[in-house]
């Protein structure tokens, strides 16, 4: 990463912050990104060491698996990721059972 490109990422991190957007750093220890609650100014931003980023946006997603009967007797798993889906899906002639209630997932955007 460039200087530049380092001066812009940080510049992006400040106005996250002025703008009360929960920051995150990296942790070696977990593997994870951690959120962080700084009162001040986030002087730990200035360490060039570590990994910080704006904590991405979550959305729900939901999927649900059933079993149908195809063509030839043959029996197949789906996976429907949408209220309609599963509504079209429980009322096709080879419907023959849901193997999981909904199942609800985050995804960060």
């Amino acid at each position: 990463m460039t200087e530049q490109e380092k001066l812009r990422k940080r510049i992006e991190l400040y106005n996250a912050w002025l703008n009360e957007k929960t920051l995150q750093y990296y942790s070696k220890e977990s593997g994870k990104f951690v959120d962080t609650s700084i009162v001040n100014m986030p002087i730990e931003i200035m360490v060039v060491n570590g990994i910080w980023r704006v904590k991405p946006d979550l959305i729900k997603k939901v999927f649900r698996v059933g079993v149908m009967r195809g063509q030839f007797n043959t029996i197949y798993s789906f996976i429907v990721s949408c209220v309609e889906e599963e509504e079209e899906s429980g009322k096709h002639p080879g419907f023959i059972k849901w193997l999981t209630d909904r199942i609800e997932y985050e995804v960060e955007v």
